[in-house]
């Protein structure tokens, strides 16, 4: 679906979801390496750099991650996630990784690193040996690089849309707040912090598979009823994650759900509410935001102001429009 076939990339393409199991760590985790890679001479590893939806640590999601979950597909993912439970991300991504790294013949990784647009960033290629170092600082040049939202706090962030091809989280919590890693610890002073987040609808490209809506608070009835529940409970119970298939709060329009979510923003009035409304996370070059955030003096990033204020428009069936480019 996403078009990536023999035809378009030239070579052909062997994929299954078979592994087999070349060791166990020092701590007794069992390294799975997809059976088609096993039996090549030499494997590459292509992964992008960026800042994990869940975990926080110096490695995130990268090469290490991709020897790891990538390489020990679905069986590997299931496995992995459960010890992850119990144990650190890094310490877990570091141990699996170095045994595939000495068990498997890995060839090279190739590191690509996306801007604040969606726009490939970096290419660098990476010699095995170099994966841990070089991904560290990488991911570091990633952070820096990364799109967010201009206000930390607000007090409603409406999304028109999450998806699995916008982020493995649906949304991107490293944008809109809500990273498992901060549940039950501290959260970084620079953190973002949306006291209630609206999920409108899905993406057409996830096929109805909705992780990640258990991190909103409100939601429409339509996207509970676009949802394939199957598809979004397997995806979020196979990264130990089930709170991530939660239903939340939901109503039939819009409107229903702004009238709810605004009685309880606390002590400010409606009409002071500190209001954002995003595309969805990987697009936030335009941002609607309520009048009250032009007042906020903590900016994430600095903005121009596009248009004049204007009232919420809402349609006939009590519906907002979604935020396009201008």
């Amino acid at each position: 679906s996403y078009g990536i076939t023999e035809e378009f990339v030239g070579v052909p393409i062997r994929a299954s979801m078979e592994t087999v199991q070349v060791g166990v760590t020092t701590e007794g985790f069992p390294v799975l390496l997809d059976r088609i890679a096993s039996e090549a001479d030499h494997i590459g590893v292509i992964a992008r750099i960026k800042p994990h939806t869940g975990f926080h640590g110096p490695i995130e999601s990268g090469l290490m991650k991709m020897l790891m979950i990538g390489l020990g597909k679905h069986a590997g993912a299931l496995v992995y996630h459960r010890i992850l439970l119990d144990h650190p991300f890094d310490s877990v991504v570091r141990s699996i990784g170095r045994m595939l790294l000495q068990s498997a013949p890995i060839a090279f990784g190739l590191a690509l690193v996306e801007n604040a647009y969606d726009e490939t960033a970096i290419v660098e290629g990476v010699a095995p040996e170099a994966f841990e170092t070089r991904e560290e600082q990488l991911l570091i040049e990633a952070k820096r690089l990364l799109m967010r939202l201009p206000l930390r706090k607000a007090d409603l962030l409406i999304v028109d849309e999450i998806g699995k091809n916008i982020s493995g989280s649906g949304m991107d919590t490293n944008v809109v707040g809500r990273k498992r890693a901060f549940r039950l610890g501290t959260m970084p002073p620079d953190a973002p912090v949306m006291r209630l987040i609206y999920v409108r609808g899905l993406s057409e490209k996830t096929h109805g598979n909705a992780a990640g809506i258990g991190l909103a608070d409100f939601t429409s009835t339509r996207l509970v009823q676009q949802m394939d529940y199957r598809a979004t409970v397997i995806n979020c119970l196979t990264a130990g994650y089930p709170e991530g298939a939660f239903v939340p709060v939901h109503f039939a329009t819009d409107r229903e759900v702004l009238d709810a979510a605004l009685a309880i923003i606390g002590t400010r009035e409606p009409e002071q509410a500190r209001i954002l409304h995003i595309r969805n996370t990987l697009h936030l070059e335009e941002v609607d935001m309520s009048e009250p955030c032009l007042e906020e003096k903590e900016r994430q990033t600095e903005f121009t102001i596009l248009g004049r204020p204007r009232p919420l428009e809402f349609d006939a069936a009590g519906n907002l429009s979604p935020l396009l480019f201008r």
